[in-house]
């Protein structure tokens, strides 16, 4: 038997190159800021920095009693398959646009409704009983695996079944 067939985890990856480049850029940024001695920016790049790398440093581990949350490899949340109510793949951005992500609704949060509101409004709006999962298209097989099927998606991006 493989080492992949006995795994019994998913994980959803931090995307690092993006990490590390982005990294790479504010640290010029703010050799520049100190060597024009602009006091302003030398406080902004630093806090610029942490709040971008705050979004791109969550990964998950998805398990068959729950998904992990880490943030740049530290557990901060754990939550049990059964806490989730609502799984599924929504337009992201403009109607438009065919940006998607994978929205899980915990418990307690209203259902998300795709035909009324985009999903990074929904997300917005319930931020803490929400998880909003980057590229579907090559995670959306694993929240399935634990989840059961998705309750909406839009099938003509990427066919659920």
């Amino acid at each position: 038997m493989s080492k992949k067939e006995n795994q019994d985890y998913d994980i959803i990856p931090v995307n690092w190159p993006v990490v590390i480049c982005v990294t790479i850029l504010f640290v010029i940024a703010f050799i520049v800021a100190l060597l024009i001695e602009e006091k302003f920016l030398c406080f902004m790049v630093p806090v610029m920095l942490m709040i971008l790398l705050g979004g791109l440093g969550q990964n998950y581990i998805l398990t068959k009693e729950a998904i992990i949350c880490r943030f740049f490899g530290v557990t901060n949340r754990t939550i049990p398959w059964e806490d989730i109510i609502q799984a599924g793949i929504a337009r992201y951005a403009s109607r438009s646009s065919t940006e998607t992500r994978i929205i899980l609704t915990l418990k307690g949060c209203p259902k998300y409704q795709p035909e009324k509101e985009r999903g990074y409004n929904y997300h917005m709006r319930h931020r803490d009983q929400t998880i909003a999962i980057d590229e579907p298209e090559y995670h959306f097989r694993k929240i399935e695996k634990y989840y059961g099927t998705l309750d909406y998606g839009y099938d003509k991006i990427y066919p659920l079944k």
